[in-house]
């Protein structure tokens, strides 16, 4: 069923081309060190809020690289995020991601405020790594697909196929926008021949 869902996704919508890089989505990795930071900022900063106010708060900066926002005290880098929500708790998460100088799951996950979330986001979009990102959407679609009660390591078990993990995450997050969404739209969804919850909402 998880190829097959993807293929369903990937007909109806098409490549995504994802992580968004200096604002675009261009589907290419990112180039340099700075690149490779925007996107480890944006999934420190994507945490509880939407993609909209963390691009609020990226435009603020006047450079995203680690040597300015290590320039900056933690008032101003407050400031600058105050769009992402909860400033405070992402300054110190920001802090401690700066710290790090080895870029493996297990250094992520034992730094403060990076989950597994957060931390296979890192890892997958920044450093081409094959983690799947189990995040609200995936489990939303999921679970109503019939993988009810997973851990997050059961449902990233499922995803195989590392070559197309940045492709399908992209793909699960544009369906949560039109058609998964908390309150679903199940009418010309591309899942519906499968979805249980789909039938049952008819």
């Amino acid at each position: 069923m998880i190829e097959q869902v993807y293929n369903l996704l990937l007909k109806h919508y098409g490549k995504q081309g994802w992580w968004p890089i200096n604002g675009k989505y261009t589907g290419n990795p990112p180039k340099n060190e700075n690149e490779i930071f925007e996107i480890c900022l944006g999934a420190i900063l994507t945490q509880n809020t939407s993609w909209k106010n963390v691009e609020k708060a990226l435009k603020k900066f006047k450079e995203i690289s680690r040597e300015y926002i290590n320039s900056l005290n933690d008032n101003q880098l407050k400031e600058i995020i105050k769009p992402a929500g909860y400033y405070n708790q992402k300054t110190k998460k920001i802090r401690a991601f700066l710290k790090l100088t080895e870029f493996t799951r297990e250094t992520l996950l034992n730094t403060w405020g990076i989950g597994p979330e957060t931390a296979d986001s890192i890892l997958l979009y920044a450093y081409n790594q094959p983690y799947f990102v189990i995040d609200a959407y995936t489990k939303r679609v999921f679970e109503r697909l019939g993988f009810k009660e997973q851990t997050y390591e059961d449902l990233q078990s499922l995803f195989k196929n590392k070559n197309n993990y940045k492709e399908y995450h992209a793909l699960i997050v544009e369906h949560c926008k039109q058609h998964c969404l908390k309150k679903p739209k199940c009418e010309n969804c591309p899942l519906t021949n499968i979805c249980s919850f789909s039938q049952k909402s008819f």
